[in-house]
């Protein structure tokens, strides 16, 4: 119930519910690439003789990203539903994420800087701040 409730478009979560969402979402996508990962390291590029090649391998970790970024983009806009506002500002929230990810790196200067900057407080915002009190237009207030 809380699953289907939490990863399904629409509607709208509350502050817990949306930091515990987003433990359970790694917790999905990371335990599974890392045994893969392990996989790959302990037997190889091919394991039973073919059974697990780095193609193979590839579209798997790429399907676990893929449903990892759906349950980000929906759990990120109902939660911005419970703040008042539209599922789509996560669109523009994930591309300051993506372009401020490699800025460390890179030494990408002051743009990067300032995109983690705001990457970083826009996430601070989503888990602290209060949502609204009541039924807005996404629905009634998260139990």
């Amino acid at each position: 119930m809380w699953f289907t409730r939490t990863f399904t478009p629409g509607g709208r979560i509350g502050r817990i519910h949306y930091v515990m969402a987003g433990i359970v979402g790694f917790c999905i996508v990371t335990l599974p690439v890392a045994f893969l990962l392990t996989v790959a390291t302990v037997f190889g590029p091919d394991v039973s003789g073919g059974m697990l090649t780095s193609m193979t391998f590839a579209i798997a970790v790429l399907m676990l990203v893929a449903t990892y970024l759906y349950a980000v983009v929906v759990v990120m806009s109902k939660r911005l539903h419970d703040l008042g506002r539209s599922g789509w500002h996560c669109a523009w929230i994930l591309v300051a994420w993506v372009l401020s990810s490699g800025s460390v790196e890179t030494g990408a200067g002051i743009v990067g800087s300032l995109l983690t900057i705001v990457s970083t407080g826009v996430g601070l915002y989503l888990v602290f701040a209060p949502g609204q009190t009541g039924e807005n237009r996404f629905g009634p207030a998260p139990i």
